[in-house]
């Protein structure tokens, strides 16, 4: 109306007068206006409601795509964290460097014996009544297949065991049948304290890759001492030591034992 008026300065000083002389060609200037804005807006919704469907499309289909690719993953995760080991080195049925364990749990509670395990300093500790009764360098889980951080127990012990890698050949976690001496099983999937003898190095960076030269302890009675030379890295989740130790070990902790392995 105001534009109509001003598109009027010929009219008389009465704004009621000047649309009533307007009134024809402001209905027509009125129809044509809100005819093209209904255009324009029809047009407009058109185009909005294509853009949002074609967005809308867009992100459900990404969705979709990415809930397929996560379970496909957590499934193939899953199928491979559920495999279990009976050797030396095992596949971990668990987050092994995560624990719900506290600091609190995971301190000795001074009674009785008890065996803590530091991952960072790959020794073993024996306590009797919170006294330290002996102390052994060893070898722990390597990145990829973890010891189990937590506060566990000597499930069943055995002696003059067979281990069996859980890994096909061609796998770079397969292994040799192997006989082990010594063997305390501390937590459901084929973790155990163990000797193990094939090995040169124990305690600090024996989980990490490194290199190695000198005399195994060999198999008695399958065979002697053989000279190594090569690179080792640490355990697929067991916690190895030498022969002898095992065997200290396996004489003095009974089944029932507390096992603490702490970062």
């Amino acid at each position: 109306m105001g534009t109509v008026r001003r598109s009027n300065p010929g009219g008389s000083g009465d704004p009621f007068q000047d649309r009533q002389q307007d009134r024809p060609g402001a209905r027509r200037g009125l129809r044509a206006v809100v005819l093209a804005s209904l255009l324009v807006c029809v047009a407009l919704l058109g185009a909005g409601s294509l853009i949002v469907t074609m967005t809308n499309g867009g992100l459900t289909l990404g969705m979709a795509n990415a809930a397929n690719v996560s379970k496909s993953t957590t499934s193939s995760n899953v199928a491979g964290s559920t495999q279990q080991a009976d050797g030396p080195d095992i596949i971990p049925t668990c987050d092994c460097q995560t624990t719900q364990a506290s600091h609190q749990t995971l301190q000795l509670s001074g009674v009785g014996k008890e065996i803590m395990v530091s991952l960072s300093k790959q020794e073993m500790y024996a306590y009797l009544d919170g006294q330290l009764q002996f102390a052994y360098p060893v070898v722990t889980g390597r990145s990829e297949l973890p010891t189990p951080i937590g506060h566990w127990h000597v499930q069943y012990k055995e002696q003059n065991i067979t281990f069996y890698s859980p890994f096909p050949k061609g796998s770079g976690f397969w292994y040799y049948p192997t006989h082990i001496h010594y063997a305390l099983n501390f937590h459901d999937g084929g973790y155990y304290l163990h000797d193990a003898w094939w090995r040169c190095v124990f305690g600090p960076g024996a989980n990490t890759p490194h290199y190695a030269s000198c005399m195994d302890e060999g198999d008695p009675p399958n065979r002697g001492p053989a000279p190594f030379s090569g690179n080792e890295t640490g355990s697929h989740g067991c916690i190895g030591m030498t022969i002898p130790e095992a065997e200290n070990l396996y004489n003095w902790a009974p089944v029932g034992t507390s096992v603490f392995v702490v970062p």
